[in-house]
């Protein structure tokens, strides 16, 4: 996967971090249209760590929290569970939600979609950019290796 993926695919990469345990992450950058710091932050430091073979694996999602339309995802039973209401809104209503006001704004999420730690706010240097996203994927990695599925493999 060479480029990020808009929010209709979703529930592909939180299917394959589900599956993957760990050794695989989704991660969401909050954009608005024509963001030139939006655009700097993926192609310096989102789209190189996709390319990356380092572990773990990321995923990225851009979230126009502009966007009106809703984002249906739905458990891999066909269920959507409680907390995962917010994958029913839409990116604005999300963005408001959980207080995103800027952008970019990068996160790794959850299986229900709530944001794991604190976001990346704004890009101000690309000098220490990189180690903070690193910072954020580790604990990601963490939780999804926490919240693996009983029997899944990677």
């Amino acid at each position: 996967m060479s480029n990020a993926l808009s929010a209709s695919q979703l529930p592909t990469l939180i299917a394959r971090a589900e599956q993957a345990g760990g050794s695989w992450v989704v991660v969401v950058m909050a954009s608005l249209p024509n963001c030139a710091w939006c655009d700097l932050v993926l192609r310096d430091q989102l789209i190189p760590r996709m390319r990356s073979t380092q572990s773990p694996q990321v995923g990225v999602v851009i979230l126009d929290i502009t966007d009106r339309r809703p984002i249906r995802i739905e458990s891999r039973s066909g269920d959507r569970p409680p907390e995962a209401r917010w994958l029913s809104e839409s990116p604005l209503q999300w963005a408001r939600q959980h207080n995103i006001r800027m952008a970019p704004t990068v996160f790794p999420i959850s299986s229900s979609g709530k944001p794991i730690g604190e976001p990346l706010v704004g890009y101000s240097s690309a000098d220490f950019y990189g180690a903070y996203l690193e910072d954020r994927i580790s604990l990601a990695q963490r939780h999804w290796g926490a919240n693996r599925p009983t029997g899944a493999t990677t």
